[in-house]
Formats: C-alpha cells, sequence, structure tokens
C-alpha cells in the first residue's frame, strides 16, 4: 500500500465546517516539516479541497506515476508531499459524488499514492462524521486525531459529536486546537475574543483531552493562506504557537 512506510498519521478533524480546519492541517505540517521531519499532507475534504491552494500548486494537474506505473506520486511542494482531488478538478468544479463513490475515490487516491517513507502525514478530513470519516477510521486504524474547534458554542456542539466518533472508533485523539480564540487588533493589538473563550478548556475537562494550543484570528494568517505559503514558514508569534502545538504532538 502507498501508506506501509508512513510512521504516523494524523487526521485533522472538526465536527462543522468553518472553524479553519484545513488552515490548521497545512500549517501543522508545515511546523512538523520545520521541526526536520519529512511530512506528506493528503486532502480528504473531497468536496471542498483547499491544500493545493495553501501550497501554492494549481488544480487539474496531470499525474505522474512511479517507474512500474503502480503508484501516482504525490505533488510536492515548500518541502512536502501533498495529493488531493484537486489536481483531478477545476477550480470550479463541484465533485456531485455520492457517499460510497467519494469513499471509493479517496481510498484510491490515498492508497494509491507512493507516498515513501515519512515520518507525518497529515490528513485534512472533511467536517462532520459521515461516510468519509467513517471509512478513514476503517481504513486506518492505527492513525491518531487532532480536533480543530473555534471556542463558539455552536463549535462546540458539533465538535463533540466528532470526538464521539473517534472514541468508538477506537482512534487516539491527541488534543484539541482551539481556532480563531481572539482576534489580534492589526492596530492596536488588543484581544477580542469575538466568538468567547475557553471553548477548547470545557471540552478537555469534559473528556480529559489535552488542549495542544489556542491560535487567534490574524489577518496574516489568511494572507499567507491565500499566498500559498502557510504562516508556519514565516517568523511571527503565530508561527511559534503553531510550533508549540506541533512539539507538543511530538511527545503523545
Amino acid at each position: 500500500m502507498g501508506i506501509e512506510k508512513v510512521k504516523n498519521v494524523i487526521l485533522v478533524s472538526s465536527g462543522k465546517g468553518g472553524v479553519g480546519k484545513s488552515t490548521v492541517a497545512a500549517n501543522l505540517a508545515a511546523s512538523l516539516y520545520n521541526l526536520d521531519y519529512s511530512v506528506g499532507i493528503f486532502d480528504a475534504d473531497i468536496y471542498g479541497p483547499s491544500q493545493f491552494m495553501m501550497f501554492g500548486l494549481e488544480n487539474n494537474q496531470p499525474y505522474k506515476l512511479t517507474e512500474d506505473r503502480k503508484f501516482t506520486l504525490p505533488f510536492e511542494s515548500l518541502g512536502l508531499k501533498i495529493m488531493s482531488i484537486a489536481s483531478t478538478i477545476r477550480d470550479d468544479q463541484a465533485v456531485n459524488w455520492r457517499g460510497t463513490m467519494a469513499t471509493v475515490a479517496l481510498k484510491n487516491l490515498l492508497f494509491n499514492t507512493h507516498w515513501g517513507e515519512l515520518e507525518y502525514l497529515i490528513v485534512d478530513m472533511p467536517p462532520g462524521t459521515g461516510d468519509i470519516q467513517i471509512a478513514l477510521c476503517d481504513m486506518i486504524p492505527n492513525a491518531q486525531v487532532v480536533i480543530v474547534t473555534t471556542p463558539q458554542d455552536v463549535a462546540l456542539l458539533d465538535c463533540k459529536k466528532g470526538i464521539e466518533l473517534f472514541v468508538q472508533k477506537n482512534i487516539k485523539i491527541l488534543g484539541i486546537v482551539e481556532n480563531m480564540s481572539g482576534h489580534i487588533c492589526s492596530h492596536c493589538g488588543n484581544i477580542d475574543n469575538i466568538f468567547g473563550e475557553n471553548g477548547a478548556d470545557s471540552l478537555s475537562k469534559k473528556y480529559s483531552i489535552p488542549v495542544l494550543g489556542k491560535i487567534p484570528i490574524e489577518t496574516t494568517i489568511r494572507v499567507n493562506a491565500d499566498l500559498g505559503i502557510p504562516i508556519a514558514f514565516t517568523e511571527c508569534k503565530t508561527s511559534e504557537l503553531y510550533c508549540d502545538i506541533a512539539r507538543r504532538m511530538e511527545t503523545l
């Protein structure tokens, strides 16, 4: 199989969309790379793939195959190996597949990619607890998961459902990342907790899961994502926060 030489598979998951899960996944992958690990990132968000854009790759690129033509070679950017359904679709093309077809396509994409020897493969999961999430838990039973949420009660409500799914599937939960944890004003530097406070802490207490870190809302995070250079590759306070999260993941 394509992932037989991958040491750690980390699912980055959220109970609902809009919490910045894909941005967190990209920056965690970048942070682990900064710590001198060999890293790949697999975009399993099949209906809304965004990892190509976040790493400066164009959609709808032709595949390259291994010499024996048995496996597809992943794309590479900024030192990471990357694979996404975006490689076969246009920017404006909708993936209108039912659950079974999407799951089969995702399985083929994951296991037919020649990832080679990797210390970490970060999987950007789709939001929710549907067919794809269940299938990936079954296909990679030794995977581990990082939960992404915002402090908002609405996000926490759906996040609990995601946690319960991984508990039922006996997937180890490494911890929680609280994203959009306060907005940093670009003019005065004050922090405004527009989505509330301590949401991850309440989940941590309920499920005995550690909080890996808290990432604020910051304009430069969005700008770097749109430019295709994750903010973890820059020198700033937020990059240091992501590095701290990656170091905590090392020890779990």
